[in-house]
This record gives structure tokens, C-alpha cells and sequence, in this order.
């Protein structure tokens, strides 16, 4: 099986020649298959095997399962090209499962190139990604809805996992920590549960759907008072701008970018087909933005008297990623581009969560690297000073600095496949702008009983 595959493969099969698959003898399996490899998106290959499904798709299914028996990636990726292309009802439901679990092999073998494993995780959300906590609540193969008020939510399916109260290392002793995480203390943490993955596109999606960004009696009457002047075009934190450590011109340039933005009703790149896959971190959210979301998840998914959903403060971020055994990465003590999408991984995107092994304390993903992730946390209004910084009354000014509502620069945590190995380390603390809408950074929320 594996040398008829590959025979098909290298265009050494005729189609007509080949059990009579088509009958038109200009379309050969060489013209077929000549250009899957690299971007796996040709247009010719999709239409010559259109052609030959629609000759005889029994024989095309059985050309498909040839190839997915190999294991190859390439040819698995060509039959998820073909998938997306043909449809599952063209092919048929055994066929698109076989595909679809074929696409998932692929993406979480970390023997495959990492290339390849990216390229899976964007077909498996095109044709649909089957994990739990990926994408979207279902009931009956349809998105489940709720009504709350006079809107209809789809429920985003958060698969929640539980970190028990316990106490770590917060921050470095290393000689490689910077110095915002020195020095190193001892801390508490009470059990609350978190995200497995960042908020997928396809999560968030369920927010901008629901009309959420035109509800404006939500921003003004749940959220700080920020919030709803973010939503309405504002600027806010002129005063940050002044304290940047960077040049003025920069500066200008950032400020205007900002102020430009005004298209406040969906994430930035909400649209973009590069960074827009439905199993990829949301991206282009601002601070305001991932706390809307963390409310309205919280006011829809009914949770009551002391449970809340809401974003992790730093403290609960860290002791998830590192848990109590000081681990310098999520997955482990050394950096590897097997195991993480930074910057060393060369893949220049985000790429679909839970694509790399999970962490060793808590089973989550995507912990260092994919994505920063916003928290709760006040850096303060001086770029180039946290007004947090680790020492005695650390721990005595927790509930100031988790406070809502100050305009001031927000901690993000772990890093994103923007950033060296270095900026992805589980105790790095970094500030970001609290209307700032990138495409490397994005979030994820924790439930408190």
C-alpha cells in the first residue's frame, strides 16, 4: 500500500490507466498531485481531483485511504486540501472523520516537521476542529443558544481545569531574570480553574455575534468606565504615552496608529484570513476587550453567588504555567522549538492551540509562546517602572493591584511567537498598553468558586 501510494504520489499512475478512475485521459494523477507539495493549496490539484471524484468517487475515497494509511503528512494534508475543497457531503462522513482524526495526528506529533504540524491545525479548522474546549457548545450537531434578554449567545466551549490552593516560587533567582522579576518570594494561592487553551477565534466569536460590541448599556453599566470611552472611540492614557521610555517619534507614530483605530467592533484582524482560523488564539483585543468578554461569559453561563469568571491575576497565571516546581517553561526546564511557537520556531503566526505538548504542572496549553496573555494585573502609569515590583509589601497590595478600574499599562504574561525563548519564560512579567490591539497577544479567563 504505502509503494502504491507513493506511486500515485510521484505521478507515476494514470488515472486512466488506474482501474478506469476517470475516463478523460488528459487528467493524470501526475497533474493531480504536481504541486501539493509546499502550500498544499494549488487550485489545478483540487480541480483535477474534483474531476476524478465526480468520475467515480467510490475509487477517489479509496485513493484518499491510501494515502491517509501511509501516515505521510503530505499526504495527509493533501487529503485535507482535498476535504476542504470537495465538502463532507462530497466525500461523505466515514471519509471526512478519517481525515479529520488523520489532521489531528498530524498536528500533535511532535516528530512531524513543525511546518507541517501548523499547516494541519489550519485545515483541521477549516473543515472543523472535533476537541473539547476548541471551539463552540453544540446540541445536536447545531451551536447551542441561549436567549439572555432579547440577544441569543452561542456558548463558547471552555474546557475548564482545576488548580488546586497551594503555594510556589513566584518570579527568578536566575542570573537570566529580569530584574521585574526579582526577587523571588514565596506565595499562596487559593484553587480556581482555567481555560485548558487561550480564548479561540471561534470563542470570541460568540461575543462580537451576539452584538455585544453594540450593546452599549453593557460597556457603561458592567465594566469600568474606560471601557465604554474605549468602545466609543477615545483614546485614553495620554498620560502613558508620556511616560514611554521610547523615542518621540515612535511615540507619534503609535499614539496615531491608536487614535485611527476607531473601528471599535470586532478584534483588529478579526477579518484577516491569516491570523482569523477558528482554532488559533484571538488576537487584536485589547485589555477592555478580553474583560467584556470574561463578563459576558460570566453573565451567560450563569454563574452565581461567590463563582465568577473572570481574567487570571498574575499570581494565579503563574503558579498555573509553573505549578510549585519552579519550572523555567510551561512544558519543561529548556527551551525548545519542539515545544512552543516562539520566534526560534519560525512559524511567524499563531497557530492552533494545544498544537504543542501540554504544561507539566496542570496539563494546559500554549502556556509559553503562541500568544501573551492579558491579566488582571496594574503594571502603573510608568513604562519603564512597575509599580508592583516583587518585595515586602508584594503580596500586602494584591487586591490594589487587581483593581478594575485605573487607566494605567496591564501585565501580559508568557510570551508569543513573536518573541525569543528568552521572553517566554514562565516568571517574565511584561506591560502593555491597555487599549493596545496586536496580533501577538490575546487571552484566557479563570472561573473562582
Amino acid at each position: 500500500m504505502q509503494d502504491r501510494a507513493d506511486s500515485i504520489l510521484k505521478g507515476n499512475v494514470d488515472v486512466e490507466a488506474n482501474d478506469g478512475l476517470v475516463t478523460d485521459d488528459k487528467f493524470t494523477v501526475e497533474k493531480l498531485l504536481a504541486n501539493m507539495y509546499g502550500e498544499h493549496a494549488r487550485p489545478e490539484y483540487r480541480r483535477y481531483f474534483a474531476e476524478i471524484h465526480g468520475a467515480d468517487p467510490e475509487k477517489a475515497n479509496t485513493v484518499i485511504d491510501e494515502l491517509l494509511a501511509t501516515g505521510d503528512s503530505n499526504h495527509v494534508l493533501f487529503t485535507g486540501e482535498v476535504l476542504n475543497h470537495l465538502g463532507v457531503s462530497a466525500l461523505g462522513d466515514p471519509t471526512y472523520y478519517k481525515i479529520q482524526q488523520a489532521l489531528l495526528s498530524v498536528m500533535k506529533d511532535q516528530n512531524k516537521e513543525v511546518a507541517d504540524r501548523a499547516q494541519a491545525g489550519r485545515l483541521l479548522s477549516r473543515v472543523g476542529d472535533p476537541r473539547q474546549g476548541v471551539t463552540v457548545k453544540t446540541n445536536g450537531g447545531s451551536p447551542l443558544i441561549l436567549t439572555r434578554g432579547d440577544r441569543q449567545h452561542a456558548v463558547p466551549d471552555i474546557e475548564w481545569v482545576k488548580v488546586p490552593n497551594g503555594s510556589f516560587r513566584m518570579g527568578t533567582e536566575r542570573e537570566e531574570g529580569w530584574f521585574t522579576e526579582k526577587p523571588a518570594h514565596d506565595v499562596d494561592v487559593n484553587s480556581f480553574s482555567i481555560s485548558r487553551y487561550p480564548v479561540t477565534n471561534a470563542q470570541y466569536r460568540c461575543f462580537v455575534d451576539a452584538g455585544m460590541y453594540e450593546d452599549e448599556s453593557f460597556w457603561q453599566e458592567r465594566l469600568p468606565e474606560a471601557a465604554g470611552q474605549w468602545l466609543a472611540g477615545e483614546l485614553l492614557g495620554e498620560t502613558l504615552f508620556d511616560s514611554s521610555a521610547l523615542p518621540e517619534e515612535p511615540r507619534k507614530a503609535y499614539r496615531k496608529w491608536l487614535a485611527d483605530d476607531k473601528e471599535r467592533r470586532c478584534p483588529m484582524y478579526f477579518g484577516d484570513s491569516h491570523w482569523n482560523e477558528a482554532n488559533h488564539p484571538v488576537i487584536g483585543v485589547s485589555w477592555f476587550e478580553a474583560l467584556a468578554y470574561s463578563v459576558w461569559l460570566n453573565d451567560i453561563t450563569g454563574a452565581v453567588g461567590s463563582s465568577s469568571v473572570r481574567l487570571p491575576t498574575e499570581k494565579e497565571w503563574e503558579y498555573a504555567a509553573r505549578g510549585n516546581t519552579g519550572l523555567q517553561y510551561a512544558w519543561g526546564q529548556e527551551a525548545s522549538p519542539k515545544f512552543g511557537n516562539y520566534k526560534e520556531a519560525e512559524l511567524e503566526r499563531t497557530t492552533a492551540v494545544g498544537l504543542f505538548a501540554g504544561s507539566e504542572a496542570h496539563d494546559l496549553y500554549d502556556l509559553s509562546g503562541n500568544v501573551w496573555e492579558w491579566t488582571s494585573s496594574r503594571w502603573g502609569d510608568d513604562f519603564g517602572q512597575c509599580a508592583f515590583e516583587y518585595g515586602s509589601d508584594y503580596l500586602s497590595n494584591e487586591n490594589a493591584q487587581n483593581e478594575l478600574d485605573p487607566i494605567e499599562f496591564r501585565i501580559i504574561r508568557g510570551g508569543s511567537w513573536y518573541n525569543g525563548a528568552d521572553g517566554c519564560r514562565c516568571s517574565v512579567r511584561v506591560r502593555a498598553l491597555p487599549n493596545g490591539r496586536v496580533n501577538y497577544v490575546g487571552f484566557r479567563v479563570v472561573c473562582i468558586e
